[in-house]
């Protein structure tokens, strides 16, 4: 049996839509003047609580609820604040444009109106390129403040995590066992890893050379044997050497430690975990380092391996549970690998896998600084990490295109402004209304691009759509 549906003309569509989106103002209004930090964990004006709490009322209202929030979700991936930045300004540009100049969406061309709004677009960017301003240490620490709203704690974690890692750094958040907040900064590339104590210096703790040959194994050393080329000429050169391996023999480790303490040459061997999260260890360590791993499944052979074939890196230090290595000839390599897993992970839908690929991840950058939240109730920790990924990530787009007000640009963008047609009147309605967001209006530079040229366009492309169709 057939779905029985209805057709709406333009005209009541707009006018049903004009009342869906009046009473969203109404509501996100309600919400900003009401809603407090006892009531809801969620800073108010993130873009999670705007889709936690809009409800719409009918059919029309969820339709265009889902249209906008698509907007504002496309615009928050891209910068911080962008996404409520953006449901205002879809706000305050379809109120203004069906209030007062429907006639225009009705009687105008699609292309002409699409092309108009792509010219008042890049005329404002262009407005903002010229006005912003290059992030200082108090704009940063003022745009983090207001990303966890106004949490000095916060404010001050995210920034020290922020300082310690430097502008190629990146920053995690994991849950801790300590009773307060921890930042912890690792230089080089961090693996997990398990070498023998026994070859570890300063009373078993750690392991560290400068200039280190390398040598990796995806497999078993059992014999001697295998490597005495390797070790003949590591006692010539004097240079250390450190191999890693899945695992060696007992043979293996007595040789390589007797010559330890004769200072017949310094190697150690390193075992990387056998299990699941240690899974292609093996080969981003060999991108890291610079050489290929020696797999048997390729039919490659120990024997074989050429001394002078062994890659040599900067620096590598062990520790009892890590090992890491300092090289600064494979950063193409390596970003090449980053690309390659972040890619894999935003098609990847399994959390386990994605769990593991981040991991991956992390120890492929360069320097990475680690926040661990305190040991808190479960509502508090989820509370925590949406204040401090607002604020890493406004930090993050701040530090890359710095930041402008809204209320100067738009001012001195309308004074410029020849066009005085509907189109470019509401598209100044809509960016006053986002000006109207937070007293203070200094925004991401970024986050009022995504604006402008993602969401009004989008809004425009919807409203100018001929009807609708309503299923019954």
């Amino acid at each position: 049996m057939a779905t029985p549906t209805t057709w709406a003309s333009q005209d009541a569509t707009h006018t049903s839509f004009l009342q869906a989106i009046e009473n969203l103002d109404q509501e996100y209004s309600r919400i900003q003047k009401t809603l407090t930090e006892d009531l809801c964990p969620l800073n108010k004006d993130t873009y999670h609580l705007i889709v936690k709490l809009l409800k719409p009322k009918n059919r029309l209202e969820r339709a265009i609820c889902f249209h906008i929030f698509n907007i504002a979700y496309q615009a928050e991936l891209l910068s911080q604040g962008a996404g409520v930045a953006s449901f205002c300004f879809c706000i305050g540009f379809t109120k203004y444009l069906l209030r007062y100049h429907r006639d225009l969406l009705r009687k105008g061309n699609d292309f002409d109106l699409t092309s108009q709004y792509e010219s008042l677009s890049a005329g404002l960017q262009v407005q903002m390129k010229d006005m912003y301003k290059v992030a200082n240490e108090a704009r940063l620490i003022t745009a983090i403040n207001q990303a966890t709203n106004h949490d000095e704690t916060l404010t001050n974690v995210a920034f020290q995590a922020i300082k310690l890692g430097g502008l190629e750094g990146k920053v995690f958040v994991e849950n801790g066992k300590q009773s307060n907040y921890l930042v912890e900064l690792k230089e080089g590339f961090n693996f997990r890893a398990k070498p023998f104590k026994f070859f570890l210096r300063n009373n078993g703790t750690f392991w560290e050379e400068s200039n280190c040959k390398v040598l990796i194994l995806d497999g078993v050393i059992e014999s001697v044997s295998e490597i005495d080329h390797l070790l003949m000429k590591t006692h010539e050169t004097k240079i250390p050497l450190v191999v890693i391996a899945q695992g060696f023999s007992e043979e293996v480790v007595a040789t390589l430690k007797a010559n330890q303490e004769r200072k017949n040459f310094d190697c150690i061997p390193v075992r990387i975990m056998p299990d699941l999260e240690s899974l292609n260890v093996i080969n981003d360590i060999g991108i890291v380092a610079g050489g290929m791993p020696v797999s048997s499944m390729k039919g490659d052979l120990l024997s074989f391996v050429k001394y002078d074939d062994l890659p040599l890196v900067d620096k590598v230090r062990c520790s009892q549970t890590d090992l890491v290595i300092e090289n600064s000839t494979t950063k193409n390599q390596v970003n090449g690998q980053i690309k390659f897993l972040l890619e894999k992970r935003q098609s990847e839908q399994i959390n386990d896998i994605v769990d593991l690929l981040d991991k991956r991840l992390k120890s492929l950058v360069a320097n990475t600084v680690t926040i661990y939240i305190p040991n808190i109730s479960p509502m508090a920790i989820d509370d925590v990490r949406v204040k401090l990924d607002n604020a890493l990530r406004a930090a993050k787009t701040i530090l890359n295109y710095g930041i402008v007000d809204s209320q100067e640009a738009i001012t001195a963008f309308a004074s410029k402004l020849q066009d005085t047609s509907g189109l470019s009147k509401a598209f100044i309605a809509g960016f006053q209304n986002v000006c109207n967001l937070k007293e203070k209006n200094e925004w991401p530079t970024l986050s009022l691009m995504a604006v402008t040229s993602l969401a009004g366009k989008a809004m425009l492309m919807l409203l100018m759509s001929n009807g609708m169709v309503h299923f019954t």
